[in-house]
């Protein structure tokens, strides 16, 4: 898995989000942040590809412990948004996954991630 994705779970960006109010307010936190901008880039210039982001998931999905928040809420929050900002071709079906989640686990990325689907419905 390529360092820049597990750099998103080293902290920082928790203390940044967790106190704020709304996911539209998150989300807006989030695309300023340098590590959601510098993902975001890389994705969209193609040194971060679709594997290292499952590779990524995968390891997130590992933590998974039923019934507790995962220490990886904001980390999966962060890269909805990166993979929103940069827009690539598999953007959409992560986003929509997220989005989709039933597990309150992940409730703040899921939450972001219907807003950014949402978001991108008005841009339409």
């Amino acid at each position: 898995m390529k360092d820049r994705l597990t750099r998103l779970r080293a902290g920082g960006l928790d203390e940044e989000v967790t106190l704020m109010g709304s996911p539209s307010v998150v989300r807006r936190v989030l695309e300023r942040s340098d590590r959601v901008q510098h993902l975001s880039k890389e994705l969209a210039e193609g040194r971060l590809v679709e594997s290292d982001v499952e590779e990524f998931l995968e390891a997130l999905a590992a933590n998974l412990r039923k019934g507790t928040v995962s220490p990886d809420d904001v980390a999966l929050a962060a890269l909805v948004v990166a993979l929103d900002v940069a827009g690539v071709d598999f953007s959409r079906d992560y986003i929509e996954a997220i989005a989709s989640l039933q597990v309150g686990e992940f409730s703040l990325a899921r939450q972001v991630a219907k807003e950014c689907a949402r978001a991108r419905s008005e841009k339409v």
